[in-house]
């Protein structure tokens, strides 16, 4: 499990297992899963690395999401195209390099933990 920061809100991120996930079949059906509720990410451990890393990414753009406010909790606001393009885009220039450099380093940690895990089993 890695602990992280994004606007004050402390998060964890750690890889699927049976103490963080109900299921059998969600290792077949799921990448990772952002809880807001919990401020816990967890990522399906049987994926390749280019998947693991592009799915860390997507749930650490939920997380900023839901720790910078952008939420909405209210009825559906109904926009057009070129009004969520621009709401993306202003979301990617605030917190796009943000959300790559942690994930990045996420990602590495993750993968140290998980092969460190892997060595210390074998011993």
């Amino acid at each position: 499990m890695v602990k992280f920061k994004i606007n004050r809100h402390e998060w964890e991120i750690d890889f699927m297992n049976e103490d963080n996930v109900e299921g059998d079949d969600i290792y077949q059906t799921t990448c990772g899963l952002t809880n807001y509720i919990g401020n816990t990410i967890v990522i399906n451990p049987m994926m390749n690395e280019y998947q693991t890393k592009t799915t860390i990414i997507h749930e650490i753009t939920h997380a900023f999401r839901w720790s910078y406010g952008f939420v909405n909790d209210v009825e559906p606001v109904k926009i057009t195209v070129a009004e969520l393009d621009e709401m993306i885009s202003n979301f990617m220039e605030s917190f796009g390099e943000q959300i790559i450099e942690l994930s990045d380093s996420l990602f590495n940690r993750l993968m140290k933990e998980k092969n460190g895990n892997r060595t210390s089993k074998k011993s």
